[in-house]
Parts: C-alpha cells; sequence; structure tokens
C-alpha cells in the first residue's frame, strides 16, 4: 500500500538521519502497519458536498420564463451559481478546518537530535543505578543494553526486586513468547502476571500468544475463555509511551520537542514492530473453521476485541477474526457489515485532517498528553477524532505557534 510504504520511508529515514526526506504520518497509523498486508486505506474527499448540478436546475427550471436574447441561458445560470456556492463552501470548510502545519525540520535538526539522544540514553543508563523503584522501572523498560544483556534480562531482574509490577509481568510474557521459551521463561513470572492482572483482557491476549506459541491447546481455549470474562482491556503500550516522556523529561536539560518526536518514532514504532504477531491466532481460528465450538470461540474473541480494545490494532484484528469466520461461513451479509466496521475506522484515521493534527503531537507535548490520555479514557478511534477537533480549535488561535524549534 502507498500511504504505507511512505510511512515505512519516513521512519527509515528518521532513524538513519535523513530529516529532510521525512514526512510525518498519521501518528495513529504507526499502531497498525505491522499488522495488514494487504488492505486498502480508505480515504474520504474533505470537500464539502457540491450542490448537485441537475437537482438545481431543476429547481431553477420549475415553471421559468421562456428565455430571449436578453436573459442568459438556464445552463449558463445554473453552472455560474453552482461554481460561486462551491468556492464559497470550500473557503469556508478551509477556514472552519484549519490546522497549523508543521515540518520537522522546523522542531529540530538532525544533529541536534543525534547529541541530544545520545546524552539522555546515558541518563536512562544512569538510572541503573538508583534503588527507586521508578526510576529503576524507567531503566528496565527503556536504557540502551548493554554488556550483552537482553531486554528479559532486565525485566527479569526487575521483577526479581519489586514483584507483581503488571508492566513488567505483562512484558516478561510477551517477550517469553517472540523468543519461544527461553530459558528464563519458567512459570513463576508467568503465574505472576495472571496474579498481577487478571481482570484485564491484555494480559490473557499475551497469554493466548503465549500458549499459542508452544501448540497448548487446553491453554489457548483457557486463556480465551478468561480474556472474555475480562472487564476491561488496558493495553501498557500508552502506559510506556507516557513513562518513557517521563523519563526523557526528568532528564535535567531535557528538550521536549526532542522528547516528543523520541518517544512517538523512536521508541513507539519500534516498540510496536517487537509486537506479538496475530498471526499464530489467525492460523489456529482458520483451522478450525470446522469446528463449531472453537469457530464460535474465535467469532466471541474477534467481537471482544473489537468492542473492548482501546488500541486501533487490536480493534482492526478483532474485525478480522470476525471476517475470517464468517468468509468461512459464506456469511455474505455479516462479512459486509464486519467490513464496514473496517472502513468506518480507517476513515477515522486516514483523512488529511487526522495527518496534519498527529503532526502537531511533535510540537505540542501538551496535545501530545491530552491524546494519550484520552486513548485510555475513551480508546484510540475516539482519541483521534478528538485529537483533530482540539488542533482545529488551537490554530484559530493567531498566537499559537508550537512549529518553533527549541533552542
Amino acid at each position: 500500500n502507498p500511504s504505507w510504504v511512505l510511512m515505512i520511508g519516513s521512519y527509515t529515514d528518521f532513524v538513519t538521519g535523513s530529516f529532510s526526506k521525512i514526512v510525518l504520518p498519521s501518528i495513529t497509523l504507526m499502531l497498525v502497519i505491522w499488522l495488514i498486508t494487504t488492505s486498502s486505506i480508505l480515504k474520504i474527499n474533505l470537500d464539502p458536498p457540491a450542490t448537485n448540478l441537475s437537482e438545481l436546475s431543476h429547481k431553477l427550471s420549475f415553471n421559468p420564463p421562456k428565455p430571449n436574447k436578453t436573459l442568459p441561458t438556464l445552463s449558463t445560470v445554473s453552472t455560474a451559481k453552482v461554481n460561486e456556492q462551491k468556492n464559497d463552501q470550500n473557503e469556508v470548510y478551509a477556514e472552519k478546518h484549519y490546522i497549523v502545519d508543521c515540518a520537522i525540520e522546523d522542531i529540530i535538526t538532525e544533529e541536534d537530535y543525534e547529541v541530544y539522544h545520545q546524552s539522555a540514553n546515558q541518563f536512562l543508563q544512569s538510572l541503573g543505578n538508583d534503588n527507586d523503584k521508578n526510576k529503576q522501572l524507567a531503566y528496565t523498560l527503556f536504557a540502551p543494553l548493554h554488556e550483552g544483556k537482553t531486554r528479559l534480562d532486565l525485566l527479569i531482574e526487575f521483577n526479581q526486586r519489586f514483584s507483581d509490577t503488571a508492566i513488567v509481568l505483562t512484558d516478561i510474557v510477551r517477550l517469553c513468547t517472540t523468543l519461544n521459551y527461553n530459558a528464563q521463561c519458567d512459570s513463576n513470572p508467568l503465574q505472576s502476571a495472571i496474579a498481577a492482572d487478571s481482570n484485564n483482557g491484555a494480559m490473557w491476549l499475551q497469554q493466548i500468544f503465549l500458549h499459542l506459541s508452544n501448540d497448548n491447546e487446553p491453554g489457548i481455549l483457557y486463556a480465551i475463555d478468561e480474556l472474555l470474562k475480562s472487564p476491561f482491556m488496558e493495553d501498557s503500550f500508552v502506559q510506556k509511551i507516557e513513562l518513557y516522556l517521563q523519563s526523557l523529561n526528568a532528564y535535567p536539560t531535557h528538550n521536549s520537542n526532542i522528547n516528543t518526536v523520541a518517544a512517538l518514532f523512536d521508541y513507539a514504532f519500534g516498540e510496536a514492530l517487537t509486537m506479538n504477531s496475530y498471526t499464530p491466532l489467525f492460523q489456529w481460528c482458520k483451522k478450525s473453521i470446522s469446528d463449531p465450538l472453537k469457530t464460535a470461540v474465535c467469532l466471541k474473541l474477534g467481537n471482544y476485541l473489537q468492542k473492548n480494545s482501546l488500541l486501533i490494532t487490536d480493534q482492526i484484528m478483532g474485525i478480522e477474526l470476525q471476517k475470517l469466520v464468517f468468509e468461512g461461513q459464506g456469511n455474505k451479509q455479516l462479512l459486509a457489515e464486519a467490513q464496514d466496521s473496517y472502513n468506518n475506522i480507517m476513515a477515522t484515521i486516514s483523512s488529511d485532517k487526522a495527518a496534519k493534527a498527529s503532526s502537531l503531537l511533535m510540537a505540542d507535548e501538551r496535545l501530545l498528553i491530552s491524546w494519550l490520555t484520552n486513548i485510555k479514557h475513551y480508546g484510540e478511534v475516539v482519541a483521534q477524532q478528538l485529537l483533530v477537533e482540539e488542533a482545529i480549535l488551537l490554530s484559530k488561535n493567531e498566537h499559537y505557534s508550537p512549529c518553533t524549534r527549541q533552542r
């Protein structure tokens, strides 16, 4: 998909230092790039609906006087009025929906980022020498790896010192799944994750992925059943972005512009690319399509993810699971309804307004924090809608100029 190619290119340019080539995409789309490989993003037309020419002509020609040489023809009148109305509507629409444009080179330079990021990483590394739990947590989650240690090593060590921290335990389960039962992945931290966050569907989703990686059929069914009974689903992704931002802001000479860019691109994008793949779950559901019990389970799981997930990634995967079942059942009506749900979500996050509003996140830390808070409270789809509204409101203020490089 061209949009995703652009997005991948933008991220690649960013991490390789080619700042001049960056085109900031919708931030939200970063969270779905790795999930869907063969879908078309719904493009919506942001122009106001133009007056229907034939309808207007019909209204004007109702019992019209007979034209004479001094009276312009009806088609001339109609076309002129339509063009005039459309131009007026476009101008009003553009003014009402104006969002400040931000280019990354207006905010930071490549040199600024490289120098600052190196010193900020040293700061994060130094937090490992502090006994404070919060600083140890920042070190465990975000510090650059060294001396042959893995992220899983740091998580295990943190859990041994400060047990029952849900965000750490869930990450242990995630990495144990990715590493396919590393030697450190004994039952203790895996069971501790359940005890620490048993009401959270996001934790049970990680357990599903874990059992899928081990072909543990009873474990898969048990984890799905527990997820379906979970009263909420709160992924730690947003919480970790917030913690990352807070950690960098504790740096004595912090630069909020660079911090927001690092949080969104350097950490968030990298974290998204290491999330567990849904592929094994889709494969399990697909091969179970002839089993009524498992098919019902997959359908319920998809519906739960669509309705209860805060993140668009999980919502979309929920819809795709349902589509897989409906397609297997030959239910064209429900398949079409599921596709409509997918299109509605993608329309929210792939519009020009959404892209412009998202670009402001790297320039306005307050706006970024507001967006993250709204995701936690209302979910990512609503948060994106609120982001657009807030960006439009802020842009009406002639003194709002977030796209200014900090010195």
